[in-house]
């Protein structure tokens, strides 16, 4: 038999107590498991399902952001890069050419030597010496003139300035008057340019000394190059600042997916970290659940009381009695039984020696 056996006085005490120790271990783990279990089911039907309803909706709203920028790529008033690229490209040529071409017209009109070009100058050199507009040597000697396109880059950038709206009275002022300025700015290089190209053909015999400034083509091809390209370096200018105050929806859109995804990259994660503390949880009820099977075997193992042990002890010599009975010559066998059973309340119920009577009593 399983157990042990104590003083009668002090054993059903100790046991009870025992028992009733095992049994709040067994009521507290059992709570624990049934907490976690609940854990479980909240975290299967309310959080998990509302964070994958999130990341659906972010699924949502990548979409009809996506949506959103084909809806509107033909918006007037948002960016539109093939524009902008296009600008751009004729922007930047554009700036070259101006650079170079005041540097040339400003080198002809005030810094050239004609004299001693046309001195200079060979058979072979007679077309570089009439380059009206183009001279060689404005690029291969340093002078202020290389510094002279400042000025009318200034005067394109307080044209493009000029553009910007307000008052229309106010605005139209300020652009007639920048456009007058640029003009006379460029009609005085033309004329300083035509100047140095009728003092070359003079002296090389080529025209005659009296002459009209405004009858010369190269006048007006310098003013043209000049004043159109500028105008036109001007409008540019402003275009391209008005596609970068526009609304970039691209950009816009990119940005917003960016987030969306790292919103859904973070929900994705708190889900996997949900699965691996269901798995946890029920890994802890599995244990709690051996625990509580461990004590309730421990339990069982805990001596009876006296008054029960001698009940059951009873119950079974009386059933082992009923079943010699059935068995021929028991005589034996009954004796014996009653040996052994008379030893064993000696030995363990009753400190005192006892009579069979008495036990059977």
């Amino acid at each position: 038999m399983n157990g042990y056996i104590i003083d009668e006085n002090a054993n059903e005490e100790r046991q009870l107590k025992e028992q009733q120790r095992i049994d709040a271990q067994i009521g507290e783990i059992d709570q624990q498991a049934e907490n976690l279990q609940m854990e479980i089911r909240k975290v299967n039907e309310t959080d998990i399902p509302k964070i994958q309803n999130t990341i659906d909706f972010l699924d949502d709203e990548v979409n009809n952001i996506k949506l959103e920028v084909i809806n509107h790529s033909q918006n007037p008033n948002h960016l539109n890069k093939f524009n902008l690229n296009l600008y751009w490209l004729v922007f930047i040529p554009a700036t070259i050419f101006l650079y170079l071409f005041y540097v040339s017209a400003v080198y002809s009109g005030f810094f050239r030597d004609v004299v001693n070009e046309v001195q200079q100058a060979g058979s072979n050199g007679i077309a570089s010496v009439l380059a009206a507009i183009f001279a060689k040597k404005a690029f291969t000697e340093f002078n202020l003139h290389w510094f002279a396109p400042i000025i009318f880059f200034v005067f394109g950038i307080v044209l493009h300035v000029a553009y910007e709206p307000g008052k229309w009275q106010v605005q139209v002022i300020k652009m007639l008057g920048t456009l007058l300025f640029i003009l006379l700015a460029d009609a005085l290089l033309a004329y300083f340019v035509e100047n140095k190209s009728h003092e070359v053909k003079v002296m090389m015999g080529l025209d005659e000394p009296n002459y009209h400034f405004y009858t010369s083509a190269v006048f007006y091809m310098v003013l043209v190059m000049g004043y159109c390209t500028c105008l036109g370096w001007s409008v540019i200018l402003h275009q391209i600042k008005e596609e970068y105050g526009k609304k970039d929806v691209e950009k816009i859109a990119k940005m917003k997916i960016e987030i969306c995804k790292e919103k859904r990259l973070a929900l994705v994660n708190q889900v996997q970290d949900l699965k691996a503390l269901l798995i946890s949880h029920e890994g802890g009820i599995n244990k709690l659940r051996k625990e509580i099977e461990r004590l309730k075997k421990l339990r069982e193992q805990i001596a009876l009381s006296m008054s029960d042990l001698e009940q059951r002890i009873t119950n079974f010599y009386d059933g082992w009695l009923i079943y010699l009975n059935k068995v021929n010559d028991n005589t034996y066998l009954k004796n014996e039984c009653d040996t052994i059973l008379r030893k064993f309340y000696q030995q363990h119920i009753y400190k005192n020696n006892v009579s069979l009577n008495e036990v059977n009593a």
